[in-house]
């Protein structure tokens, strides 16, 4: 719960500034990141449209463990080569303070994931999606990605990880939106799949999307 402003600068710049009440809590919700939380972001387009950059301090207060109360400093660059071929590019650096690697009675939590020791609990990451349209409405994308989560706080494994996938998006009319995706898992310094038992896990996903 919030509020957000756009202002648009001129054709090229365009800044957003908001506060909420933090991420991912209500209002009601009794919870250290429960508190005013701060958003700056800023966006430049290329003058002909091909380019954008969007980037900023996602959300900022004094990062006190929670639920979730992440400080995240988060950029996008996007680039449209043709009309059918994409790209955007994201890198991303999160952090809570003090966290601790057990329920506490301020975050009692047991669903979630807990750092492997305490303290101070970053995490970083970079990630490609390109997408190439072969129909007027469909089109294959293939998205890599590498993450670091340092000490485990966002997966409960403190382990570097990589991702790979290709996939189709296909809309059969405008309601229907049908996505199948092949995707490689691989985990680099810990057995983080199947229970902590593998280092790497293979999935074949498909999602149906009925847009009303």
């Amino acid at each position: 719960e919030g509020i957000f402003t756009t202002t648009k600068i001129n054709d090229q710049w365009t800044i957003q500034a908001g506060i909420s009440n933090g991420t991912d809590v209500t209002i009601w919700q009794d919870d250290p990141g429960n508190q005013p939380t701060g958003t700056v972001m800023v966006q430049w387009t290329s003058p002909n449209q091909m380019d954008s950059i969007y980037a900023g301090d996602n959300a900022f207060n004094n990062g006190e463990f929670g639920y979730n109360n992440l400080q995240q400093i988060v950029g996008t660059w996007t680039h449209k080569f043709n009309d059918k071929i994409y790209t955007a590019t994201e890198a991303w650096y999160m952090y809570m303070n003090d966290a601790k690697s057990h329920p506490t009675k301020e975050v009692p939590f047991q669903g979630g994931s807990f750092p492997v020791r305490d303290g101070y609990a970053p995490e970083w990451a970079v990630l490609n999606y390109t997408m190439f349209r072969f129909a007027p409405n469909a089109f294959f994308t293939v998205r890599n990605e590498y993450m670091n989560d340092k000490v485990g706080s966002r997966t409960g494994h403190a382990t570097q990880y990589s991702e790979h996938s290709i996939g189709i998006t296909y809309w059969p009319d405008k309601l229907i939106t049908i996505r199948p995706e092949l995707r490689f898992d691989h985990a680099y310094d810990t057995n983080a799949y199947d229970n902590g038992t593998k280092r790497s896990q293979l999935a074949f996903i498909t999602d149906v999307i009925y847009h009303f």
